[in-house]
């Protein structure tokens, strides 16, 4: 969106208002101009390009007396919403404040964060295993003779393997956490 806003900012500057529409802004024609229609199947192209978000959805335009008006729906593409789906609605006097304010809202919840961001089911892959591999070792400790040996093992597998196992987990969400939040 930043990349926007400098574009939006840039046509400003030279030519002393906001553009009509994207198109105008993408062909750098003033704005008493006419586009030609043959042009409008590459601008269309250029706009779908330019005009998406962070979770790759389209970005809305709208020019307003004062200046102008961008809007995005978030992953869900409807209004309203909270973690990946947060709608954002930047105009010119408040694109600062969209900086600082957006990472606070953009969290993924939970069920976002399971089903709907790629690498999702890589750490949900690797849990298994570990799980498979914890109850393989529980499994062969219960299979032993001795209710003694069986009890030192599983205490065993219980302070070292289980705890691994969910450091192991928690790093690998906190990695995806960490990391853009994409979905594509």
């Amino acid at each position: 969106m930043s990349k926007i806003i400098k574009k939006l900012d840039s046509y400003h500057e030279k030519y002393g208002q906001y553009p009509e529409s994207i198109r105008y802004l993408i062909a750098d024609a003033e704005p008493i101009a006419s586009i030609a229609e043959d042009q409008f199947q590459y601008l269309d192209q250029q706009t779908m390009d330019l005009m998406k978000d962070n979770v790759n959805e389209h970005i809305f335009y709208a020019k307003t007396k004062e200046g102008y008006t961008l809007s995005s729906y978030g992953l869900d593409n409807k209004k309203g919403g909270i973690g990946l789906d947060v709608d954002i609605l930047v105009t010119q006097d408040t694109y600062l404040s969209f900086i600082t304010d957006i990472s606070d809202h953009i969290h993924p919840t939970f069920k976002q964060f399971v089903f709907d961001m790629t690498g999702s089911w890589q750490i949900f892959k690797v849990a298994a295993w570990m799980n498979l591999l914890l109850c393989i070792a529980i499994f062969l400790e219960c299979a032993r003779s001795s209710f003694k040996i069986q009890l030192i093992f599983l205490v065993i597998n219980f302070l070292i393997l289980l705890p691994f196992c969910s450091l192991v987990a928690l790093t690998l969400t906190a990695l995806h956490l960490a990391a853009p939040y994409s979905t594509h």
